[in-house]
């Protein structure tokens, strides 16, 4: 019980120390950017987050469906290709959003 204690206090002095950096780069950002940047930044950085959390399309449920059956048969071969493939694309769609995000703020 005071090893679940001890990670609970753990977890939370990350999550408070994550907010706080947030904090701090937002003000920093909305310093150097000035008014329109850090508004541009904001409305990129918003898109770019929800693009991310839409972009997988479904390929971490196909991960989670075909890999315990790939495993199961024992094509460990195919299952090590299957998920290098998903990781890959992943990548890339991220990679692609990213991409479209920061041009964007190129453009405002």
């Amino acid at each position: 019980m005071a090893a679940l204690d001890r990670a609970a206090k753990q977890v939370s002095a990350l999550a408070i120390t994550g907010q706080a950096l947030a904090y701090l780069l937002a003000v920093i950002l909305a310093r150097r950017l000035g008014v329109e940047g850090f508004k541009a930044y904001v409305v990129a950085s918003s898109t770019f987050i929800l693009l991310v959390m839409l972009a997988p399309r479904g390929f971490d449920k196909l991960t989670l469906r075909l890999l315990p059956v790939l495993v199961d048969r024992g094509e460990f071969a195919r299952s090590s290709a299957c998920a290098h493939t998903l990781a890959a694309h992943n990548a890339n769609v991220n990679a692609q959003l990213f991409q479209r995000a920061t041009s964007f703020i190129e453009f405002s």
